[in-house]
């Protein structure tokens, strides 16, 4: 009687073992690919850099690895398949027969050749095709934006939000996205970055210097500044110096007790007077909201970005506006109710093998 027992309880278990593995198996598994673009390197088990924990944890999930973070930095070891996450934009070096995608950032270095990359990790990139490439100088080459560096017969801009007004009046998202309007139009020039706004300069008249309309990054580097206040980073500093000439660098490091309160991070009231600074790059996430004006944002960053311009709009719901038919909205309802179903049966089958294994118990 109680072999009988033990088998039907064994061919129980198994069976539900087998119930488990189909139902995992069935299950869809979603690796988020929605990272910040923030450099907070990170080095895996497997001994490579990943530009930040997001895209370790993505690497993880999407190539089903067994890895773990092994340190909050650069991997120490040397060689160039050890310094390639599975994006950067860092001027590590880089396996060619890779050739990693760079991370979205928009830190713009000048070649030798005297064009200008999105960051560091894309002209190393271009380095696999031109050995004796280099970088000249950080910054771009030139702001001209009909210069002879721009390639009009092969124009790849990156999906990054930098903007620029051009001399016609219209607001690029980045300088890229004007040069290849200048390749039509040679009469294009940029104005200034940063948008163009309701009172637009005059053609060719910057208004402050270049620094005064810097992308700075939502990373914590603090300096002190000579006002009192901590400020995130040197970019936000230098950002703050266009409004105040007199401001300057005082410390690395936060001010200390007495400024603890006056801090100026990315984003910020402190960071945007007269809209210096105010729009940060934005990941590809869709986390829709809508706007008081009615308007779709596909993630708070650009809610927010907009919100520069307009300092009266506010978030009316999160979601998407119900100003459209909401039949591309039915499809995640539909995935969710079937992800929650299989959880349940796997709940379920959970269940039944702990009562089978009780009752075993209590048998034998």
């Amino acid at each position: 009687m109680k072999t009988a027992t033990w088998a039907i309880a064994a061919a129980a278990c198994v069976a539900t073992s087998m119930a488990l593995s189909a139902v995992e198996a069935a299950t869809p598994k979603t690796c988020s690919a929605a990272c910040p673009e923030i450099l907070a390197q990170v080095c895996g088990s497997d001994g490579k850099t990943y530009d930040n924990e997001c895209l370790f944890e993505y690497a993880k999930c999407s190539q089903n690895l067994e890895i773990k973070i092994v340190s909050k930095s650069k991997c120490k070891s040397s060689g160039a398949g050890s310094q390639t996450g599975s994006s950067s934009s860092s001027g590590a070096a880089i396996d060619c027969s890779k050739r990693p995608a760079c991370m979205e950032i928009y830190q713009p270095v000048c070649g030798s050749d005297g064009k200008t990359y999105g960051n560091e990790c894309e002209l190393n990139v271009a380095k696999c095709d031109n050995k004796k490439l280099k970088v000249a100088s950080k910054g771009e080459c030139s702001s001209a934006a009909g210069s002879s560096s721009f390639d009009c017969s092969k124009p790849q801009c990156q999906e990054i939000l930098a903007p620029v007004c051009g001399s016609n009046g219209k607001t690029y998202d980045n300088e890229c996205e004007l040069r290849v309007a200048a390749c039509k139009d040679k009469k294009i020039k940029m104005v200034s970055k940063g948008r163009c706004g309701n009172s637009t300069a005059k053609p060719g008249s910057a208004s402050g210097s270049g620094k005064c309309t810097k992308m700075c990054l939502d990373v914590v580097d603090p300096v002190c500044g000579s006002d009192g206040k901590t400020y995130n980073s040197q970019c936000l500093l230098e950002n703050a110096q266009c409004t105040t000439p007199t401001l300057k660098l005082k410390s690395k490091g936060e001010c200390g007790s007495t400024g603890a309160s006056s801090r100026v991070a990315a984003g910020s009231a402190a960071s945007t007077s007269g809209s210096v600074g105010c729009e940060k790059a934005c990941t590809k996430e869709y986390k829709p909201v809508c706007g008081t004006n009615g308007f779709t944002y596909d993630n708070d960053c650009l809610f927010k970005n907009a919100k520069c311009a307009n300092c009266s709009l506010a978030i009316k719901s999160q979601g998407p506006c119900n100003n459209a038919s909401g039949a591309a909205e039915t499809e995640k309802p539909k995935k969710a109710a079937a992800a929650a179903l299989s959880v349940s049966v796997a709940t379920l089958a959970v269940a039944a093998t702990s009562v089978v294994c009780v009752i075993s118990s209590v048998l034998l």
